[in-house]
């Protein structure tokens, strides 16, 4: 073991993950009295941060940025992301990768594309099918009893009305659809990757 200003030196590699117990012993000599010293190292993996805006909006056919935010602890190494979409027909995302250094910082964009709008995804309007409905029932009162036959006829116009106001109505504007794009990174080499991050992605 070398000295250096009448302190031992010495050097080791090879910890593991996690806490270490180093133990020095000195069986001393003619000049010096034995002596031991002990210490605890820990050992972490390398790892780094991810962070981005939780919410996006954006009309169909068109994209919209997001800036990825990266922070590197101890690791240096190519972050690459894998990009998710809860309706995938809908809504896609990707991002290149990214290159950090031990300790360093940097930023990636995500591209997060809309096909559909919530117009386009919005059901038939529901008026039609009372309507239908009320011209089938237009033949009942010669087939059933005339009463009868009346009440499910109004029953039906009643019906079919309600829809059509509801669709056709002011304050019938189609509510915006929301998706969530998850954001999976995935670094090169020994390192603990952080959790996933999710978007919330706004179509009007």
């Amino acid at each position: 073991m070398a000295t250096l200003n009448n302190v031992a030196v010495t050097q080791a590699n090879g910890f593991s993950v996690g806490s270490d117990s180093i133990t020095a012993v000195y069986s001393g000599d003619a000049s010096f009295a034995a002596s031991s010293g002990s210490l605890t190292l820990t050992v972490v993996m390398p790892t780094y941060s991810l962070s981005a805006s939780p919410t996006v909006t954006l009309t169909a056919g068109n994209n919209v940025s997001v800036t990825l935010n990266l922070a590197s602890t101890n690791y240096a190494g190519t972050v690459n992301f894998g990009v998710t979409s809860s309706v995938s027909a809908f809504v896609s995302g990707s991002a290149p990768p990214v290159t950090l250094t031990s300790g360093g910082s940097g930023s990636g964009t995500l591209t997060i594309t809309a096909t559909t709008s919530a117009a386009q995804r919005a059901p038939a309007h529901p008026w039609k099918s009372g309507v239908m409905f009320c011209a089938v029932l237009l033949g009942a009162p010669f087939t059933l009893r005339r009463k009868r036959a009346v009440a499910v006829l109004l029953t039906a116009m009643a019906i079919s009305l309600a829809g059509f106001l509801i669709s056709c109505g002011g304050g019938s504007k189609i509510p915006a659809r929301t998706y969530t794009v998850t954001v999976t990174p995935n670094g090169t080499g020994t390192v603990t990757n952080p959790a996933p991050v999710s978007i919330t992605v706004t179509v009007p």
